[in-house]
Parts: C-alpha cells; structure tokens; sequence
C-alpha cells in the first residue's frame, strides 16, 4: 500500500475510533445573540430526534467507487441499520449490519442484527462496536473507515455539544419549496470531538446546516481535513417519513480524497429506506 494511502488508512480509522470515546468539554464559546433562537430551536430539534432514532431500524443501499491511478473499483452494500446511543459518552453511532455483497449473501447476518437488538448486557456498547467494526471491513478502497454515518453532523449541534462550535448565518436556500436557513459552523473547542488515534491530533469540524424555522435539520455537510494531502465530506439529506412522523436520512453522499503519487478518490452514495420501529421485546413493527 502506498504512503498515503496508508496514512489515511490510520487516520480515518483513527476518527471514528475516537468519537465514541468523546466527553462533552466546558463551553469557551457561545453563539451569537441573533443566532441563539434557532440554535435553541435546532438542539431541542436534534434532541427529540435522536429520541425517536433509538427504536427504529431501516434499509440501507449503498454503493461505493474507487478511483487511483486510472482504475476504477465498485461494491454495492445491502444493509440494515439501526441507530444506538452510547451512554457513558453521551455520543450516537450508527450500526451497519451488511446482509449482503455484490449480490451475496452474507451467512447469518440477519440473525445479529436480531441479537445485537435484544441485548440488553453489561458488555452491550462493545458488541455494536465491534458489529460497526465487522460492517466496515466489506469497504473498498484501502480505507479501513468506520465512519460513513448520517447521523454525524447531527450530533454536534445537539444541545450539549453547541457550545464547541461557532456558528454563522449563510443566508437562505429553497428545497423542494421549502425555505431553509443555511448555517456555517466550525468547531473551536481543542481537543475537538474527531481525533487522530495515533497522534492524538485534534481534527476539527467544520461545514454547513440547512435548517427549517422550526430548527430541523434538513441536509447537512460535513468536513475535515486529516492533512494536507487528506479530505473527507459527507453530505446527508433528510426528509419526512409519513409513518414515523419524524426526520430519517434518506440520501448520504461521501467524498475521500488522498492526493500523492497516485491520486486516490473515493465516492459513496447510500439510499435510505424502510424505516420501521422495534418495541422492547424486539418485534419489528411493519
């Protein structure tokens, strides 16, 4: 593998192995007065959200292409996910339960998912992660990433996690008639909440929200720069689900760049679907 795929290789792993591990810092800055409204509006939003995501399970179709040096590789995923709340660190992640590969099956993946949804154990938080570990290495690319979650950006605007960040007014924009606020935000707390594991480097955050009045979160985009050779984006759309009555994920776009001797990029695009809620004894509910 060569250097720079390498080092993203680490790094990106790095990130996602540190976010769950994150603890909310004290807050060193506050937002702007004219800001606060629809920051108030947008954590209690995100608040109630994540809520709701603790009892629903969904489809995921996800297919990824590599680019480097004049070939081109593809993988198309076929999953369910769920998402899970990481209490000790008050952080949320998403779990991948691939079912299948390039049209494959992958033997007695349904049955984990089943599982992994019913414990409720002491060792439950390292069973999901190592279930998110297990989804993750069906990725292509020599990019060992665990961190394709549309949820991500989400988190940092939850009410407890505001204060790391500034943020900025970006205008407005329309969305399928709808009109939204766009707000830039970067985060300025050290260490940041996305770290490089084998340093220990703070890697912060910085991108856009498009927010309704209400303070919902209608798309988000989500940057950082590893190094200076190393970029990732994701960018997630949201839209109403009628029998939820609440905001899911429907569209995830993802964009790594590693320049050097033989440029690397990787381009993913995940569709959300089937959105259905388990009760406690662990029945999906149509």
């Amino acid at each position: 593998m060569e250097p720079a795929r390498r080092r993203i290789c680490s790094a990106l792993v790095a990130l996602v192995m540190a976010l769950p591990a994150v603890r909310v810092f004290p807050s060193v800055i506050q937002p702007s007065e004219s800001l606060s409204p629809l920051l108030a509006r947008t954590g209690a939003s995100v608040d109630r959200l994540e809520d709701g995501y603790s009892r629903i399970v969904g489809a995921e179709d996800y297919l990824q292409t590599v680019q480097t040096g004049g070939r081109t590789q593809s993988r198309h995923l076929e999953s369910e996910v769920f998402f899970v709340r990481i209490v000790e660190s008050s952080a949320w992640m998403m779990v991948r339960n691939v079912l299948k590969v390039d049209g494959r099956a992958v033997p007695g993946a349904r049955d984990r998912i089943m599982a992994a949804l019913a414990d409720r154990s002491p060792g439950r938080t390292a069973r999901l992660r190592a279930l998110a570990d297990e989804g993750a290495r069906y990725n292509i690319g020599g990019l060992q990433r665990n961190f394709s979650d549309p949820i991500l950006a989400l988190t940092f605007v939850d009410s407890s996690r505001q204060p790391r960040f500034s943020f900025k007014a970006d205008g407005q924009t329309i969305v399928d008639g709808t009109p939204l606020y766009r707000l830039l935000f970067e985060e300025r707390t050290r260490p940041t909440l996305i770290r490089n594991g084998r340093t220990g480097e703070s890697i912060p955050s910085n991108g856009t929200l498009e927010l309704s009045e209400d303070g919902q979160v209608r798309r988000s985009e989500l940057n950082v720069e590893v190094d200076q050779q190393t970029t990732a984006g994701i960018r997630v759309r949201f839209d109403p689900d009628p029998k939820l009555e609440i905001l899911v994920p429907t569209l995830m776009e993802e964009d790594y760049r590693v320049a050097g001797r033989a440029d690397t990029v990787i381009t993913c695009k995940a569709v959300y679907s089937d959105f259905r809620r388990f009760e406690t004894a662990v029945r999906i509910v149509p």
